[in-house]
């Protein structure tokens, strides 16, 4: 059965991207405790498991339960939709600490509506939800950085390729080309956005916009949000998120005899956005040569570049995308 989000034009206009790392870090708890979920990530589960040894998961894992279990359910406390574009950990994480205790203890007693008995460590949260959500708060905190912190900078600059791409779409062909890209679970007619899931609601969006956020770690499904006081935001699985921890720089014959070895090299090494001297020290050549490659597959429209501080980073273009799948 499907689920209906209604848009008015004042929702249209009020659509933006963003990404967050609380989400991520979240996320990455249930694939850290199913593999299944997002085998693609396994040089990461495998790196984490030695680096988080020494920390004790189960209390997070108790509330991030299996998807099978709960109708694929994360507690909408633990993830208050992005307020800015670009969010810090610190910062979300006390938004999270900060949370109406009312919404804690209804999104608790809804995560475990099909067992007889609430998990102690999750009663917590309704006999002293402040308490709790401290405890959570210096849990979270200690797992990023042992989880996440040293791998943030390259999953944001991954995500911001995500996000560019769908702003692109966006300012190009409007909501018809962004929701009937995103996902195949998603399509969009008539101002009405349509997500196939195992139960129907419709939801009017009542001139309050969408969030449309990319994850890495959501491997397979499309995930919303549509909880008062937030705005109701989409969560969608990133482009790409299988290449991030590999990192396949040969490129087959076929690519590397229409664009030439260099371009193809080049091309293939920026599944995620990448700076010049990055690039240089992977594929083991001088700046100015990746330069020059770079340069013809800008002008081939098959790389495109933003700026993040002083530094440019390429990424590939929807054309460069269309094409790598043909070729992979």
């Amino acid at each position: 059965m499907p689920q209906l989000f209604y848009f008015s034009d004042t929702d249209l206009a009020k659509i933006r991207f963003a990404f967050s790392p609380l989400w991520e870090c979240i996320s990455s708890l249930r694939v850290l405790r199913n593999p299944s979920m997002g085998a693609m990530h396994l040089p990461w589960i495998k790196e984490t498991r030695e680096k988080t040894k020494h920390l004790d998961l189960e209390p997070l894992f108790t509330l991030v339960r299996d998807p099978k279990n709960i109708s694929n359910y994360i507690p909408d406390f633990l993830t208050p939709p992005p307020s800015t574009p670009f969010p810090d950990f610190k910062s979300e994480l006390e938004t999270m600490r900060c949370t109406s205790h009312k919404l804690v203890q209804h999104d608790i007693k809804h995560n475990y509506q099909d067992l007889l008995e609430i998990p102690a460590y999750a009663q917590t949260f309704l006999d002293s939800p402040k308490a709790a959500l401290d405890d959570l708060a210096r849990q979270l905190e200690a797992y990023w950085k042992a989880a996440l912190e040293v791998h943030w900078t390259r999953i944001r600059l991954f995500l911001e390729g995500d996000v560019m791409l769908r702003a692109r779409q966006l300012a190009l062909g409007g909501a018809d080309l962004v929701f009937n890209q995103l996902h195949p679970t998603l399509s969009y007619l008539n101002h009405t956005l349509i997500q196939e899931k195992s139960f129907a609601n419709a939801i009017d969006l009542q001139d309050q916009g969408m969030i449309l956020v990319p994850s890495l770690f959501l491997s397979s499904s499309v995930m919303s949000m549509c909880l008062t006081p937030w705005q109701p935001t989409l969560i969608y699985p990133a482009r790409g998120s299988a290449n991030l921890w590999n990192r396949p720089l040969e490129p087959n014959s076929a690519l590397e005899a229409l664009l030439g070895n260099g371009c193809a090299l080049v091309l293939k090494a920026l599944h995620v956005p990448t700076g010049t001297l990055e690039l240089a020290g992977r594929l083991r050549v001088t700046p100015s040569n990746i330069s020059h490659h770079l340069k013809r597959l800008a002008r081939a429209g098959l790389v495109e570049s933003h700026r993040q501080g002083r530094i440019v980073y390429y990424h590939h273009s929807s054309r460069a995308e269309e094409m790598l799948a043909l070729y992979e």
